[in-house]
């Protein structure tokens, strides 16, 4: 007992509380330990949040800035086509000019081509328009010598079917000696054919020029290649850089499908990484590249990665130093350091972080559901605009907010229950206006009795919505435009081989926009038409869509009268006018537009109608004096068979008989082509075989009265066997009618003893034509009116004699049958020419000949 007792303290602790006593502190040190590594973590996740966040909106932003460049570097090329166009028809007006006035028309034209380049705003070099053979017929500057380009590969494309404008690979000109880039388009005759090609020549500079003046900023870098990646022109106009091949991989991707495509190069030693969006042109072979250096672009990433950095690096250098220093040997000691030491981290942490752009807080939530804000930095003025310190501290910003996406109750209501949220809303400026905002919370931690701590951080979203706005009233002011066109526009998906889809039942057709315009024109509202197939559930006939997008496939164009089926009942005629855009395997992408043109068939055809219906009653003396003739010539025949009859002649009489039946065939024959020239021709009938010589008998028959009272004397010239042409008989004679009145008018004024001959020529070409020609000794016609010769109104009779529209309508009918019309003076007189499909050759058929008409012309 007394050994116990010496062994046993007074105060009655044993070593087991000696050994407690030792843990505790210990265990604190390590919960304290534990805590400030934590709170390192959270604060360098914090700072890798809040650049991540930061590096995707920077991006976006120069993304969507680049988009804009792009596009409007898109504009430059749908400008250089726009003028290739333009300058594409005087040109193929000049290459076409033919004749007596041929000269005269190529000065005018190249007086209009001098003075479209001299109004142009971005200029075109130098021009040149070659012949079929590839050598220049014509140049821009004065005294350039000819020279070939038949060996240009922007010049050998267009024996294919390539789109034009065509841009081709950086040359140095043989007509300038200049480095250039030509854009070329092909030129056509009447007949599709090619008859040259237009070249023009932009200088790298000029465009370089007019790119820099389309970015949006100096650091902006806008770029046209061309599909195959080769450089056209830059910005930064470099000229080491044209002719190379750029961006492969972007290239292809684009020419994969991608119209647009964002994309972040890799720098390597010569060049430096980029952040760059590729456009492709629908205009040209051609992609609009704009974008801008990732170092310059991400600079203010950089900048907010660096703070975020410094603050969770000064944060955790200040916590290690509290952890080093908070456990001196004085506890006083250790207490003012470590207090010391916490001001001035939270000082430095406050320091940095006010220089982010954006405001962080930590909200406090109660179990009761309200909340508090622990703290709250950053860089406050510059985030919400109050720059007078009127939102710095702690207090609540409720007055200040108009509207919001979530109240603050039900964001701290679901990122307690799904640990993350976002909510937009408007802050209130000193001005009156206000910002758009964007709040990301996250749960830092809860309370399993209620409520928890939250972490997040606010943004200024003013610009980004902005740009959003634009783009979509952008968007809306095209549908609302294209609403109010009498048109129907639209973009679908077809099937290439749409008969055989139809056929097994499948699905061949989608569309993927159809202005709101498709109602007023077509009866039809987009959820009927959808219910209907679409578009060409209503169009027919449905061999013409089959057949049109086999020309598709072929041409890349298309345009055809179809019937459509009108929503109110009833039918329209509609032109239709497709174009291709793109091509994925057995889907083609196809844009195009539907007007309504009946009021136009119906016009055509009335005015087709009334020339007609002018043409014989001009005619009207002359035939009746025709009818009458023969009339008289049987009655006299009669009444000698009467006399042969008393006198049992029997042979006279069968004579007498003979010449009747004569008679009677040639008055039919001309009140049968008078019929038909009266009842006209279905312009929907199909094209078929045309004698030639029944043609022109026919005509003469009819014109015979008009011609002899005008002392008119014809001649007809027909190769052996006559030929014959593809298109239809009644509108042949239309035409044939038509000039040989116009001769005749003519030559009225002439002397009286001057000769009066119109001549009427047919002869089958080589080339599987059939060449018709009418010439008269008329004197020609003006040279004025011979520029307008086939336009409507147009006229050398007088109002009272014409009213201009004759030969504007047997244009017309000659092009509906697959031909052509031209006029010139030649010799004494004018000389037309109509040329049509050659007929397939004919079995042996009797046909009337026209040394017949001619000798019953002269036996009347």
């Amino acid at each position: 007992m007394t050994t116990f007792s010496a062994l046993t303290p007074l105060d009655g602790s044993g070593p087991g509380d000696r050994i407690r006593g030792r843990a505790l502190p210990m265990m604190q040190r390590a919960a304290v330990g534990m805590a400030v590594a934590a709170s390192i973590v959270g604060a360098w996740w914090l700072a890798a949040r809040v650049t991540d966040d930061a590096a995707q909106a920077e991006m976006s932003r120069v993304y969507a800035r680049a988009e804009s460049d792009a596009l409007a570097a898109d504009n430059l090329v749908r400008r250089i086509a726009e003028d290739g166009r333009v300058l594409r028809d005087l040109a193929q007006r000049w290459v076409l000019a033919e004749g007596p006035q041929a000269e005269a028309r190529q000065e005018e034209i190249e007086l209009s081509l001098r003075t479209l380049l001299s109004l142009r705003s971005l200029p075109v070099f130098h021009l040149m328009i070659t012949g079929l053979d590839g050598v220049t017929v014509w140049q821009s500057g004065p005294g350039r010598p000819t020279v070939s380009l038949a060996d240009r590969p922007h010049v050998l494309v267009h024996r294919t079917n390539v789109p034009s404008p065509w841009f081709g690979t950086p040359v140095t000109s043989r007509a300038t000696g200049e480095q250039v880039v030509p854009v070329t388009l092909r030129l056509d005759d009447p007949l599709g054919r090619q008859a040259g090609v237009l070249v023009m020549h932009y200088r790298p500079a000029d465009l370089g020029r007019a790119l820099a003046l389309m970015g949006s900023g100096s650091d902006t870098r806008l770029s046209l290649i061309r599909n195959d990646g080769v450089l056209l022109a830059h910005s930064a106009m470099q000229p080491e850089l044209l002719g190379r091949r750029i961006l492969p991989d972007a290239v292809r991707q684009v020419n994969e499908g991608a119209r647009v495509l964002r994309q972040r190069t890799t720098g390597s030693a010569e060049e430096e990484a980029m952040l760059v969006v590729l456009r492709a042109s629908d205009q040209a072979n051609i992609i609009a590249v704009a974008g801008q250096a990732a170092e310059t672009a991400l600079a203010p990433v950089v900048r907010v990665r660096n703070l975020s950095l410094a603050t969770a690096g000064g944060y955790s250098l200040a916590a290690l130093l509290m952890l080093a220093f908070g456990y001196g040997v004085v506890r006083q000691r250790r207490l003012r350091r470590e207090s010391a030491m916490l001001r001035a981290g939270r000082a430095e942490v406050e320091r940095l972080q006010g220089k982010l752009p954006v405001v962080i807080f930590l909200r406090k939530v109660f179990p009761d559901g309200s909340s508090r804000i622990l703290y709250r930095t950053g860089d406050i003025g510059g985030v919400t605009g109050w720059t007078n310190g009127e939102l710095e501290g702690l207090g609540p910003w409720d007055s200040y907010v108009i509207e919001s996406s979530l109240s603050r109750a039900e964001g701290n209501s679901i990122v307690l229950r799904d640990g993350f949220a976002q909510a937009t809303w408007k802050l209130r400026q000193p001005d009156g206006s206000h910002r758009r905002m964007l709040t990301q919370m996250e749960r830092l931690s809860v309370n399993p009795a209620g409520g928890g701590e939250i972490v997040g951080y606010i943004r200024d979203l003013t610009a980004e919505h902005s740009a959003s706005e634009r783009e979509a009233a952008a968007r809306q002011e095209l549908d609302d435009t294209l609403a109010l066109a009498p048109v129907i526009v639209f973009r679908a998906m077809l099937a290439s081989d749409a008969r055989a889809m139809i056929e097994a039942g499948r699905p061949w057709y989608r569309e993927v926009f159809v202005s709101r315009s498709v109602e007023p024109v077509s009866g039809w509202t987009p959820e009927t038409l959808a219910a209907e197939g679409g578009l060409p559930g209503v169009l027919e006939p449905w061999d013409s869509l089959a057949e049109g997008i086999e020309a598709l496939k072929q041409d890349g164009a298309w345009a055809a009268d179809l019937g459509l089926r009108h929503g109110n009942g009833g039918s329209i005629v509609v032109r239709m006018t497709v174009r291709l855009v793109a091509e994925d395997g057995d889907a083609l992408s196809v844009v195009g537009y539907i007007a309504d043109v009946t009021a136009e068939r119906d016009a055509k055809a009335r005015a087709i109608g009334s020339a007609r219906l002018a043409s014989l009653g001009e005619l009207s003396a002359g035939l009746a004096h025709e009818l009458k003739q023969p009339l008289q010539a049987i009655e006299l025949a009669v009444s000698n068979a009467h006399s042969a009859q008393k006198r049992g002649n029997i042979g006279a009489i069968g004579q007498r008989l003979d010449r009747i039946t004569s008679y009677t065939r040639r008055a039919n024959q001309v009140i049968e082509h008078l019929r038909r020239l009266a009842r006209g021709t279905d312009d929907a009938a199909p094209a078929e075989p045309v004698h030639i010589e029944e043609a022109l008998a026919g005509v003469l028959a009819l014109m015979a009265g008009p011609l002899r009272d005008g002392g008119v004397v014809t001649r007809v010239e027909l190769t052996d066997p006559p030929p014959r042409a593809m298109g239809h008989n009644v509108a042949l004679e239309q035409v044939l009618v038509n000039l040989l009145a116009n001769a005749r008018d003519a030559m009225q004024s002439l002397p009286p003893d001057d000769t009066r001959l119109v001549t009427l020529k047919a002869e089958t070409l080589a080339e599987g034509r059939v060449l018709i020609t009418v010439s008269d000794t008329g004197g020609g016609i003006p040279a004025p009116v011979m520029a307008r010769l086939f336009e409507p109104f147009v006229t050398t009779k007088g109002l009272e004699r014409g009213t201009g529209l004759g030969l504007s309508i047997c244009q017309g009918l000659i092009r509906r049958m697959g031909g052509t019309i031209t006029a010139t003076n030649e010799g004494p007189g004018a000389v037309f020419r109509i040329s049509l499909p050659a007929a397939p050759a004919p079995a042996a058929v009797a046909e009337p000949s026209l040394d017949q008409v001619r000798g019953g012309q002269a036996a009347a």
